[in-house]
């Protein structure tokens, strides 16, 4: 069981969803984009989530509309959505149980600090600072080096990764994922 909050993000097959659930992973999510490299189609989304338990499913989808959030909220009934940092101003309009505002720029830049709910995953190497984050009331996540789990400031609440690609069916290589994740168990 980990001791840290985990988050993976674009996860593409079952065998990863189903290693992430195991390892009790908090958070994966998927990606809507139809133009990404990480896209999964709903009927390949619905078979994996029938294979999980445990494991909160967030979905991102990279537009500025909210009818378009929320109409795919309303199809793939997720847990939550992970915001881009170009969505942070829609956080107030999406209506979620979790939400996640994925961040790379410092965290003096964000024009607003979002409501304590809000998950905050810093991914820049100038947004995690500690002494910027003491006073922050919400979860935070450090993303998306594997090599982060070696060095976590105080504030940091846990991490996030980014999911692999399946090389063929039933077969990923996420090993800098495993060793992340085993370091994570082994050490907090």
């Amino acid at each position: 069981m980990l001791n840290k909050k985990v988050l993976v993000k674009s996860i593409t097959s079952l065998s990863e969803a189903r290693y992430c659930a195991g390892m009790f992973v908090d958070y994966i999510s998927f990606d809507l984009d139809e133009e990404s490299g990480y896209h999964v189609p709903k009927k390949k989304l619905e078979e994996i989530r029938g294979w999980l338990s445990g494991v909160k499913i967030l979905v991102s989808l990279p537009t500025g509309n909210v009818s378009l959030i929320r109409e795919a909220l309303d199809e793939y009934g997720p847990d939550g959505f992970l915001f881009s940092p170009e969505q942070y101003s829609l956080l107030p309009l999406v209506d979620v149980p979790v939400k996640v505002l994925e961040w790379a720029d410092d965290i003096d830049m964000l024009p607003f600090i979002p409501e304590p709910e809000v998950i905050l995953l810093l991914t820049g190497p100038g947004a995690v600072k500690e002494e910027k984050l003491k006073d922050l009331d919400n979860e935070i996540l450090k993303g998306f080096d594997f090599q982060n789990v070696k060095s976590i400031p105080e504030r940091v609440d846990g991490f996030a990764f980014v999911g692999s690609f399946e090389e063929q069916v039933g077969h990923n290589s996420y090993t800098g994922l495993m060793e992340a994740l085993e370091y994570i168990e082994e050490n907090y």
